[in-house]
């Protein structure tokens, strides 16, 4: 998390918190179709024991719950109000929680809330219904700019939890893609500067927006990650082969081509970071782009031809997201 902005969050949960009356609390108290039954649960990828379901579902009833700034109606029912507030309650109270990376409480939680049905069986049509639930559980109607940043966090998160699922199941295929990961946390990691530096700037503030741009950052870039590894995931899983969408014309020297341009036309900025200062920042953000693309290089020539060819096809879609990342300048996250 970006540590500036997450303290933003924790400390705006904790006002709200304090603020909250008892009979605002009623409704999470009275809520006893909220989904939360003491049984074995059935997962879209695992089973969670009785003795779990029942220590979470304690943890949800006991926790104070920050659903948002918006009132019940706002929601499509209870079920949905009571899972929103759980999410949002323990993954983001102040302090942090490491129920934000437990994709077991994750899972069981979202089907407390929407239930999977006993015979999905294939691994798209798993990824499909996990979809659906992310979806509906973040269908409800927001009134403040508060509800937005916690929407737009949620959402953030949830599409991290879901690269995180579709890795692990990658990895139990083919043990080999798990070289990629590390690669990928340090782009990400150099991306991040690229927000601090070029995006928000030494003054580190956008306002109270700024929760939601970061998140609306970040989410962009799992969702660069998570589509690719669909593809590949289902390919080897369910022998559903991608379609071609005209990536092939997106290379790697492409998008170095774009770094160069986006670093030639660095304006001057009085009271912020220099020129040399950002231009470092990108060089380091490039360096980690392409030693992720060089570790998927390797990987592919581990592969045999059919995938391949697939893992290949999907490294210049990387390549086109990241393309079209660069050539907007960041721009779409100043507004």
């Amino acid at each position: 998390m970006n540590n500036y902005i997450y303290k933003i969050l924790s400390t705006f949960l904790a006002a709200v918190s304090f603020v909250q009356t008892a009979a605002g609390q009623e409704w999470r108290r009275a809520d006893i179709d909220d989904g939360l039954v003491a049984k074995d649960t059935y997962c879209l990828f695992s089973s969670i024991r009785l003795g779990q379901s029942i220590e979470w579902i304690e943890i949800c009833r006991n926790t104070t719950h920050v659903p948002c700034d918006g009132k019940a109606n706002y929601f499509q029912d209870s079920k949905q109000m009571a899972a929103v507030a759980d999410f949002i309650s323990l993954w983001y109270r102040e302090g942090g929680d490491p129920y934000c990376k437990n994709d077991g409480f994750t899972l069981w939680r979202l089907s407390s809330y929407m239930p999977p049905h006993g015979y999905i069986h294939s691994t798209k049509e798993r990824f499909d219904y996990l979809n659906r639930q992310i979806i509906s559980l973040l269908d409800y109607d927001k009134d403040s700019q508060w509800d937005y940043n916690l929407g737009a966090w949620l959402e953030m998160d949830m599409e991290e939890f879901v690269v995180r699922m579709l890795e692990k199941e990658l990895v139990k295929i083919a043990p080999a893609f798990r070289t990629e990961e590390q690669a990928f946390e340090d782009y990400m990691s150099a991306s991040t500067a690229v927000y601090d530096y070029l995006i928000v700037g030494k003054g580190g503030y956008q306002g109270s927006s700024s929760p939601m741009r970061w998140a609306a950052f970040n989410k962009d870039r799992y969702t660069m990650r998570r589509l690719v590894h669909e593809a590949m995931l289902f390919y080897l899983s369910d022998g559903i082969v991608p379609q071609d969408d005209g990536s092939g014309e997106f290379t790697v020297e492409m998008v170095n081509h774009e770094y160069d341009r986006y670093i030639k036309e660095l304006p001057y900025l009085e009271d912020d970071y220099s020129i040399e200062e950002r231009t470092a920042v990108l060089e380091a953000e490039r360096v980690a782009w392409n030693k992720w693309l060089d570790v998927r290089a390797e990987i592919a020539q581990t592969l045999p031809e059919d995938q391949r060819s697939v893992y290949q096809q999907q490294t210049l879609i990387l390549c086109r997201s990241k393309y079209q990342m660069i050539k907007d300048r960041n721009n779409k996250y100043l507004k």
